[in-house]
């Protein structure tokens, strides 16, 4: 059974209209639909592909109404030649109603991948790269979006993010197609420059600076900034309120990328980024471990708490294996420090310091024997790790008690200023490696401290630098492994 409307037959069962689309298309079933057009999944005779083809929604009155915003969407699409905005195949017309056909997006929406779950840190930073790169290319060639949010971003059959729907796109010098009034947009994402009535002119780059940054806010919260019962009340606080910060609703929220998300939605547009390539390359820092131009304004307290909750993107398998190593490591040095300090006490003589580096060197053997069959989730790094630890302790013992220590205290050098020593090594070790030990940069400055309090020699040094070596690294190691806990928990939710 079939009905009418307008130009086309719609079968009865899915409403997918029936028979060839210029002569070409076969439509299968509908994708998507919204103010001025249905999106179907549609085969292509001549070249035996699946596409995406839109054409206006209702009937001829209506198209009367959207012609010059649907063939606008379609000129503005054929201008924009980027990687990452969906490409226009074929424009055309079908009894009197136009269409146009696109590459087909395989992996859905973002907006259906957040009804999931937010993303982490360093996947939206990823997905937003592209987009914002696409969004200022459209900016070089004078178009803004002007409705960027998570529906109008697909993903291909690869992940690859794109942009769509330019269907409320204007020329920032030229006729604007919007006919509904002065407010574009969806409000849940629109910038205060567009939710105000009076505003219709006021539209510039920074409007779809906005976009990005909400659009990021609900890729690490999970809800867009701002959402009320009514659709003035949204607007309202659109124009008025500031959002939450993103890292109160999601703990996981990287400091440096909050900074970034916020400064994109400021309610002065001249207090965003410049451009969208500006917030393309600051993501790329923060994507490549430099640091990024807004979060360079953050107070010092935000950057060391940065630095104590900052986790690489790892799988919790890998934070499990990674905090094992480190717990090991710390029970190891915390025991060798122990039995030196026991030692130098009985004021022995070598061989028993020679039989605890050994005792040290098989402790280390065991772990790499227990992590054997997680090489392949450590790396070579886990090695690298455990033998550095190792030679430190070897070369300790050997300039404190092999024949070259005598030398080095009969010209006045104290065996005990080899932890002074050690613990300005360990320092500058966390702060060049920090990143590697999940982001605790700042305990080289702990160790540093030590340095100067182990500086005068005494016996006690090697319980306090045993104390402190144990402890950094017992944390960072609990830290770990309550992060892989809690991961694992996320991905089984």
């Amino acid at each position: 059974m079939t009905q009418s409307t307008g130009p086309y037959l719609l079968d009865g069962k899915s409403g997918v209209p029936t028979g060839l689309i210029g002569g070409d298309y076969e439509l299968l079933e509908k994708l998507a639909e919204g103010g001025m057009g249905v999106v179907y999944r549609a085969w292509q005779r001549s070249l035996q592909r699946s596409v995406a083809l839109k054409m206006i929604r209702g009937d001829r009155s209506a198209t009367s109404t959207l012609l010059p915003r649907f063939r606008a969407e379609a000129q503005v699409i054929a201008q924009i030649d980027h990687a990452h905005v969906v490409p226009i195949y074929e424009v055309g017309e079908h009894e009197g109603q136009p269409f146009f056909t696109m590459k087909l997006m395989e992996g859905g929406s973002l907006a259906e991948r957040l009804r999931q779950a937010p993303l982490s840190n360093r996947e939206a930073a990823r997905v937003l790269v592209g987009v914002a790169r696409a969004i200022h290319q459209a900016h070089q060639r004078g178009i803004l979006h002007r409705d960027l949010k998570p529906g109008n971003i697909l993903f291909d059959g690869e992940g690859e993010a794109y942009v769509a729907d330019f269907g409320l796109a204007k020329q920032l010098q030229g006729q604007d197609h919007q006919t509904t009034g002065g407010i574009v947009g969806t409000a849940c994402y629109m910038a205060p420059e567009q939710a105000a009535p009076e505003a219709r002119l006021g539209f510039t780059p920074a409007t779809d600076v906005y976009g990005l940054g909400a659009t990021l806010y609900e890729m690490l919260t999970g809800r867009p900034p701002f959402k009320a019962a009514t659709f003035d009340e949204t607007l309202r606080q659109v124009r008025f309120a500031a959002p939450a910060r993103p890292g109160l609703i999601n703990e996981e929220i990287d400091p440096e990328l909050e900074a970034i998300c916020l400064s994109c939605l400021e309610k002065d547009p001249d207090q965003r980024y410049d451009s969208a390539e500006e917030l393309a390359r600051d993501l790329e820092r923060y994507l490549n471990g430099l640091p990024t131009v807004r979060a360079s304004c953050l107070p010092w307290w935000h950057r060391m708490r940065r630095g104590l909750r900052r986790l690489p993107e790892r799988r919790p398998e890998q934070l499990r294996a990674w905090g094992r190593l480190t717990l090991g490591i710390a029970l190891d040095s915390s025991l060798a420090c122990l039995c030196v300090y026991w030692l130098i006490r009985f004021n022995t003589g070598p061989l028993p310091f020679l039989l605890c580096d050994a005792v040290c060197l098989g402790l280390h053997l065991l772990m790499l024997h227990a992590l054997r069959g997680q090489e392949g989730t450590l790396g070579g790094r886990a090695r690298q790790i455990l033998l550095q630890n190792h030679l430190m302790i070897l070369v300790f013992f050997m300039v404190t008690w092999l024949p070259l220590g005598p030398a080095l205290a009969e010209q006045g050098i104290h065996r005990m200023a080899v932890f002074h020593l050690y613990a300005i090594f360990n320092g500058i070790n966390f702060t060049l490696q920090g990143r590697l030990w999940i982001g605790f940069t700042f305990l080289g400055v702990l160790y540093f401290i030590m340095a100067v309090i182990l500086a005068p020699p005494r016996p006690e040094n090697a319980l306090l630098f045993g104390a402190l070596q144990g402890g950094t690294h017992g944390v960072v190691g609990i830290y770990m492994l309550r992060q892989a806990r809690a991961r694992t928990a996320n991905v089984t939710r």
